[in-house]
């Protein structure tokens, strides 16, 4: 997975801060700008003998209490004129302080390797033996919030041609000893697309139920993109353009596809 560029377009591509100062001459090779948009996703959960490796049987999804797996097309280049476009998605994902997190992505491969994806995260990314960029996340949160997620596939696979279609399972496991309700995963998705901002305009999402115990919003920042969302239980979410001044909500619902139009 050569072809994969440095992290700075992928800082460009997901508006996180924190990926900007992992950029420099010595980032990433790997990682390259990706896809605004993605197809039709599905969820199952998985099990999860073990886990002696994040990577572990990322496309064998069975139930179990604690690993969830959403199945995802991604498609569409942001610059389908570049020579050699990258796909990609971006997810949301709302977790509690304690949890224990490990995320893995893998696209649908005749290979056994690791290899064909790439994820970052707005609170960093994990590096393999070779110092690229890994397929997988690992985090014990601190605070409750969203994770802001950035998967970038390559279109060609060792001698697989992806194209510019890319059939992936998203793969996560959250261990939280005591979980909040209002942060309990349902295993379905919707899809939210935020409209009409300013480039560099900042929101947080907060699940309704829980929004007005919330003291710090940064915890719960996004961009101005499109997300793929793993939702909760509460099927309201607050949205606002941070500074929060006027809170507006939105419905997120399995398998729905919201476009909420900002004014600037």
């Amino acid at each position: 997975m050569g072809a994969l560029r440095s992290l700075r377009p992928i800082a460009r591509f997901a508006g996180m801060g924190v990926l900007v100062a992992t950029c420099g001459e010595n980032a990433d090779p790997r990682v390259r700008l990706a896809s605004e948009r993605s197809a039709a996703t599905s969820a199952v959960h998985v099990p999860s003998p073990g886990d002696a490796s994040p990577l572990l049987s990322v496309t064998g999804c069975r139930p179990t209490a604690s690993v969830i797996c959403f199945r995802d097309t991604a498609t569409s280049p942001e610059d389908p004129n570049a020579a050699d476009p990258v796909i990609g998605a971006r997810w949301l994902w709302f977790g509690g302080a304690g949890d224990s997190v490990q995320i893995s992505a893998r696209p649908d491969i005749r290979s056994h390797l690791s290899e064909g994806a790439v994820i970052a995260t707005s609170l960093g990314q994990e590096r393999d033996s070779l110092n690229n960029t890994a397929a997988y996340f690992r985090r014990r949160l601190t605070d409750d919030g969203v994770i802001e997620m950035v998967l970038l596939f390559d279109s060609v696979v060792g001698d697989e041609i992806l194209g510019d279609t890319v059939v992936y399972t998203l793969r996560i496991r959250h261990d939280d000893p005591e979980p909040r309700p209002a942060l309990i995963a349902t295993a379905r998705m919707a899809t939210l697309t935020i409209a009409g901002a300013r480039v560099g305009d900042e929101f947080s999402i907060v699940p309704l139920s829980m929004a007005r115990s919330v003291r710090d919003l940064t915890r719960w920042r996004i961009h101005a993109r499109t997300y793929r969302v793993a939702l909760v239980a509460d099927s309201l979410y607050q949205l606002c353009r941070l500074p929060c001044v006027s809170p507006d909500t939105v419905k997120l619902t399995p398998a729905t596809r919201v476009t909420k139009v900002v004014r600037r």
